[in-house]
């Protein structure tokens, strides 16, 4: 029966990679580059009408590797094509022989068409194998050296760092060998950082260039910022306001006193020029001459010569 495992939602893995050795009367199964923290499914041959069976051996860890050993003779394993599946992505298939043991490793009867291949970083090589049938990957000693899998009777090679690695190629027929690879030239992911040819004296000078703009930017800034609240003090939020009772007289609504700019102050100085008290200029700026009008419509109303415009005054130039 088909266990449920682990599932990583919105991220795409690549195919897991199978490595197979043996371990005395075991198996030493490898996993690497699968989906991290998932079910591994092992699919092996059974010899029976049912073809092949599963069973869960264990999860992957969060770098997406599994290292684990089972004994063939208790799931009645017996030879043929096997391969894992982790989080829905399979791996390629690799050939398992049931009289395959720890102590074949060094018959040595098989041989490649190329003595101790040398492959370059990124590039990917094929070799041919000869001395048997039914090849399959033992083991890698340096899975991040070298890929290697079996495609029919040739090795396949992908180089992914530089160093060395010893590949174990078996055949289902019995008899297994171990090569060396090589894998030369410099990891595309390795960044190369070359001197430039500017002195010292030259770098220091652009980045004092460059902490000079800066300081003009922020000047600039702080210029802009001083101006839009400059620009806010002068806006009343009823500045383009006009109300007017029905005998045509404007009505004052809002609080005024010196320093305030805007319609209710021009309104204000209309007003007390019409009263004779107010001499100044019609402007729309509350200053000192305004303020001193005020005080004298303020005696002349019985009210306090305060000098601003609060809820008695309004009330009396709205009368």
């Amino acid at each position: 029966m088909l266990m449920a495992g682990f599932i990583n939602l919105g991220v795409a893995y690549a195919a897991p990679t199978l490595s197979l050795s043996p371990s005395g009367s075991d198996i030493q199964i490898s996993v690497t580059g699968g989906s991290p923290s998932a079910s591994v499914f092992f699919y092996y041959n059974i010899g029976s009408s049912s073809g092949q069976s599963i069973t869960t051996i264990g999860a992957t860890d969060v770098n997406g590797s599994f290292s684990g050993k089972i004994n063939p003779s208790s799931y009645g394993m017996v030879s043929g094509s096997v391969y894992v599946i982790v989080d829905g992505q399979q791996s390629p298939t690799q050939s398992w022989s049931s009289g395959q043991s720890s102590s074949n490793t060094s018959t040595g009867s098989l041989s490649l068409g190329q003595a101790n291949p040398s492959v370059a970083i990124g590039q990917t090589i094929s070799v041919s194998i000869s001395g048997g049938t039914g090849y399959f990957i033992s083991s890698n000693s340096n899975l991040g050296v070298v890929s290697a899998t079996v495609n029919n009777n040739s090795l396949v090679l992908s180089g992914v760092s530089a160093g060395t690695a010893s590949v174990t190629i078996c055949a289902s027929s019995g008899g297994c060998s171990t090569f060396s690879i090589t894998v030369t030239g410099t990891s595309s992911s390795t960044a190369v950082i070359t001197p430039t040819t500017n002195s010292s004296g030259d770098l220091l000078s652009t980045i004092q260039s460059m902490q000079n703009q800066l300081t003009q930017i922020l000047s600039q800034i702080q210029i802009m910022a001083t101006k839009l609240s400059q620009l806010a003090a002068t806006v009343s939020p009823s500045a383009s306001t006009t109300v007017v009772s029905s005998s045509g007289k404007y009505q004052f609504l809002n609080p005024l006193s010196i320093g305030d700019t805007g319609n209710d102050v021009t309104e204000l100085q209309k007003r007390l020029k019409a009263e004779g008290i107010y001499s100044g200029p019609v402007n729309g700026s509350f200053g000192a001459l305004t303020q001193e009008a005020v005080k004298k419509f303020q005696t002349l109303h019985g009210l306090s010569p305060l000098g601003n415009v609060g809820p008695a005054t309004r009330a009396a130039l709205n009368s």
